[in-house]
């Protein structure tokens, strides 16, 4: 699964139809999922537009870009996203990611260094109040649709890992070959770009061990961390690569 990201900075939001349609019709070619950033600057919508006009079998995750203290932001995306479900409907979502590396970047800006603690749990506390928002938004739309969220995999904490239907762990590109010892008997895992997992019914027990990797090719040994991810009954590791295999 990829991360697309095309011009949407708000308030610019330089992304047009056209260059999203150019942009799924490539990327069709090497996957069938995307994960989107946020939903500032109407990208939901053009990107469902623009697989609905291409016909292309692509499968998309929407988002929300939450920002702490900025909730005319949050309020902005939740607008563009609920139009865009309205208008497209569901048949190419998987589910709604809210949050992008929000528990690692509160974390971090609050010069903490344990997502389990004091400022890890407000962390989670106050996108765990986001994640319920958008639970009820869409259920007031009668849609179900899982709500989960993506970070850095050693600032999940067990706190908002209990609040999730899914979590996507991000890893480096650069992990060695003893990284497959992790996830066997999963294959790829030089080619994935994030950990993925849900906690539906039949899924079967596990936990989720990922090695997040810090930037490579100075020369240097790439920092790693690895973080010890353990999920309630009902986890499942699925790890997605590029070409959108389980």
């Amino acid at each position: 699964m990829l991360t697309y990201y095309r011009d949407a900075l708000y308030p610019q939001c330089n992304q047009t139809l056209l260059s999203t349609i150019l942009d799924m019709q490539l990327l069709s070619q090497i996957t069938t999922r995307i994960r989107l950033y946020g939903s500032d600057c109407n990208q939901t919508a053009l990107v469902l537009e623009a697989i609905k006009q291409t016909k292309t079998n692509i499968k998309v995750f929407p988002a929300i870009f939450v920002v702490d203290k900025d909730d005319a932001a949050y309020q902005r995306q939740k607008t563009a996203l609920q139009q865009a479900l309205q208008t497209y409907g569901t048949d190419n979502i998987l589910g709604i990611t809210v949050g992008n590396e929000f528990m690692l970047n509160y974390i971090l800006e609050n010069k903490a260094t344990n997502a389990n603690g004091t400022v890890g749990l407000a962390a989670s506390a106050l996108l765990k109040a986001k994640i319920t928002d958008i639970r009820q938004m869409l259920a007031s739309m009668s849609i179900n649709l899982p709500v989960g969220t993506a970070d850095a995999g050693s600032y999940f904490n067990n706190d908002l890992l209990g609040a999730v239907d899914f979590g996507c762990v991000f890893i480096s590109q650069c992990l060695g070959t003893e990284v497959a010892d992790v996830f066997h008997p999963i294959q790829h895992v030089q080619r994935a770009r994030m950990v993925c997992w849900d906690d539906r019914p039949g899924r079967r027990n596990v936990d989720v061990h990922v090695l997040q990797g810090d930037q490579c090719g100075r020369g240097e040994r790439a920092h790693e961390q690895a973080a010890d991810v353990h999920r309630r009954d009902g986890l499942a590791d699925v790890l997605l690569d590029c070409r959108g295999e389980d």
